[in-house]
């Protein structure tokens, strides 16, 4: 069952962590519970990576549980 919650000022977004484009620079990203080992392959690792630092702001922080 899927319980939604709104919270205000916050904006949830849901997408492949791979390819997921927001069009925006944010200032925190959390990758918890090991989630980043789903993306399986090195390929994969460093596209999420790398389309972290897209999202990030020049001073923004992002944070990977593994």
């Amino acid at each position: 069952m899927l319980r939604k919650k709104n919270v205000e000022g916050v904006v949830l977004k849901k997408g492949d962590m791979i390819t997921l484009n927001l069009g925006e620079k944010i200032d925190v990203i959390t990758c918890l519970f090991n989630s980043i080992g789903y993306v399986k392959t090195y390929f994969n690792s460093r596209g999420t990576i790398q389309n972290f630092a897209k999202h990030s702001k020049m001073d923004g922080v992002a944070l990977i549980e593994a």
